[in-house]
This record gives C-alpha cells, sequence and structure tokens, in this order.
C-alpha cells in the first residue's frame, strides 16, 4: 500500500512537471501556481483538441471531449457515484481553470442523444474571456482532484 501511494505521488510529481514545462511553452499564465495552491493529485492530460464551430457556438454552450480520451483519462479518477451522475443524471459539477488561473463553474455531463461526453455550464464564458476561436486555437485538457476537497477539477489551456 506505501509503495502504491510512493508510485502515485511519484507520478503526480512527473505530471506536475510536465505541466510546468508546457506553462513554458503557452504561456506566463496563473494556472501552475492556482493548481500548486490546490495541492493537485492524479494529475492526467486528457486531450488535445483544436476548437470546432460548435465548440464555440453560444446557443450549444457546451465542449464535447473525446470519448476514448474520456474513458481511458478521466473515468480511472472516478468513483461509481460520480460515474452515474455524469452518465444518468444531471452531470457532475466541477471546477475548471484556464490559462489565468481564474475558476470557472462546469458541468462534466454524458449527452445520451449524441453520445457525447461535453463541459456546459459556463463554457461560454470561459471562451468569450479568452478569445478562443473555432479552427484557430487549439486547448489542452487537463483533470486532476483537488488536494483538500478531493473534487474533480479540470484545466484547460490554449496554446
Amino acid at each position: 500500500m506505501k509503495m502504491k501511494m510512493k508510485e502515485e505521488k511519484e507520478e503526480d510529481r512527473r505530471n506536475l512537471l510536465m505541466l510546468a514545462e508546457c506553462a513554458c511553452n503557452v504561456s506566463r499564465g496563473k494556472w501552475l501556481a492556482t493548481m500548486l495552491q490546490l495541492g493537485a493529485q492524479a494529475l492526467q492530460p486528457v486531450c488535445h483538441k483544436t476548437l470546432t464551430p460548435s465548440d464555440t457556438e453560444p446557443h450549444l454552450n457546451r465542449l464535447a471531449l473525446p470519448k476514448t480520451q474520456v474513458n481511458n483519462q478521466i473515468f480511472p479518477l472516478l468513483t461509481e457515484a460520480e460515474i452515474r451522475r455524469v452518465e444518468e443524471e444531471g452531470g457532475l459539477e466541477l471546477c475548471a481553470f484556464d490559462k489565468e488561473g481564474r475558476a470557472w463553474n462546469l458541468i462534466f455531463k454524458y449527452w445520451k442523444s449524441s453520445q457525447t461526453y461535453v463541459l456546459i455550464d459556463e463554457w461560454m464564458g470561459m471562451v468569450v474571456r479568452n478569445g478562443w476561436r473555432s479552427h484557430t486555437d487549439a486547448l489542452t485538457v487537463w483533470c486532476f482532484r483537488h488536494g483538500f476537497n478531493g473534487s474533480l477539477c479540470f484545466v484547460i489551456l490554449n496554446h
């Protein structure tokens, strides 16, 4: 058990270093300091995605996430109750951070009609505030567990 915890902490450290390297390449933003203050744990890269017109359409107000990456990168971090909320209930409320360290209230949800995992709620506010545009901006999405309350969080960076 102690060895597994030690391995997990080492992986968290490696992922934080990878994020720090991305921060140097992406921007001199405040998001890394925010992650460190939150004691980010179980940090996982989720995907790289170029924004599509539907990702930036105000009336849709959603970011579609690749299903394979959600299943491989996010679901292993979720409890059964959280998976149920994502797939069957109103969605899982979470906090997402942009490159400036600003917090955004998002809901991680599965839309059965289109068989798509999405981030909704304040998504368009995040798009507008960061000036993201379809076909132009590519995002990197990370997920992690908040170090103090254990909640699921995301980091969404453009590059």
